[in-house]
């Protein structure tokens, strides 16, 4: 917040320096044979509210667009970590036909993980499209290899969100859970939450 205050009383300030500034040019008397810089400068400070309204809407853009860049994570500062978005892992493939042979098997090295994912393609439900998901991709997970890893699970909690996916629900209904809240109560437009969702 004070960065946005700080940021709001520059731009107030140049844009009153500005006003300043178109004030002495049109104060000025044109000289006799004028040049086209000359002629500008006249001309901006004519209409000084139109000039200063345009300064101001070019500050403010440029304001917004440096200080929202500025505050950008980064992406990899914590790629490796478990309850990152990676969920820890440093490489995802996704291939166009399925795959028969099992990966897991195939990976020998120590310390590497390879976890299958089966996927039902449909339409996104990401916050990158705008309309609303009719049927969304669904993907098959096999939750006791993300829960032994403790992928993508909150690191401050003890709650293993995983084992949400292996609960018995009545009439034959298969437990789903959603990327985040948001995706689901705007993209897919349904409720969230254990009890309601």
């Amino acid at each position: 917040m004070p960065f946005f205050g700080a940021g709001s009383i520059l731009l107030l300030s140049g844009l009153g320096f500005w006003r300043l500034v178109l004030i002495v040019q049109a104060s000025k008397r044109s000289a006799v044979h004028p040049t086209i810089t000359g002629v500008a400068v006249q001309n901006i400070a004519r209409r000084r509210g139109r000039s200063l309204s345009v300064a101001g809407l070019l500050a403010c853009g440029c304001f917004l667009v440096f200080s929202v860049s500025s505050m950008r994570e980064d992406l990899t500062a914590h790629s490796t970590e478990r309850w990152s978005g990676t969920g820890g892992f440093e490489l995802y493939a996704e291939a166009t036909v399925p795959l028969q042979e099992n990966i897991t098997s195939s990976v020998d090295d120590e310390g590497v993980a390879a976890v299958p994912i089966r996927v039902l393609d449909g339409d996104d439900a990401s916050c990158l499209n705008l309309n609303h998901a009719r049927t969304p991709r669904v993907l098959g997970v096999n939750a006791s290899a993300l829960s032994a890893l403790g992928a993508f699970l909150p690191n401050d909690s003890d709650k293993d969100l995983w084992s949400l996916l292996n609960l018995d629900l009545e009439g034959n209904a298969v437990p789903a859970l959603v990327g985040d809240a948001d995706t689901a109560m705007w993209g897919l437009r349904k409720k969230t939450g254990v009890d309601t969702g």
